[in-house]
């Protein structure tokens, strides 16, 4: 995540451009100082990337976010490609 800004005051809006490999993506955000203080779930998608965050007073100073990217399967698993993939017997 790239901050438009390298400070923010409480009461404005942090904007945060994410640089992801994955077309659409779901972002789990947690805003941390001390443990985690805050947590947001939303969708990205790869044409604007971009995350907005209202800055609150009661984060304090030097917080830190941190974004997770996810990304769902492209195509449907078949139910038995736990065999093919090379299961063998326990006893073997």
């Amino acid at each position: 995540m790239l901050p438009e800004k390298t400070s923010y005051e409480p009461g404005e809006t942090a904007r945060f451009q994410g640089r992801m490999p994955f077309r659409a993506a779901t972002a789990l955000i947690a805003i941390e100082r001390e443990g985690i203080v805050e947590t947001h779930v939303v969708e990205l998608n790869g044409k604007d990337p971009t995350v907005e965050l209202k800055v609150q007073d009661a984060w304090g100073r030097n917080v830190y976010v941190s974004v997770l990217a996810l990304r769902g399967r492209i195509r449907d698993v078949p139910w038995y490609s736990f065999f093919t993939w090379g299961w063998k017997a326990p006893v073997e």
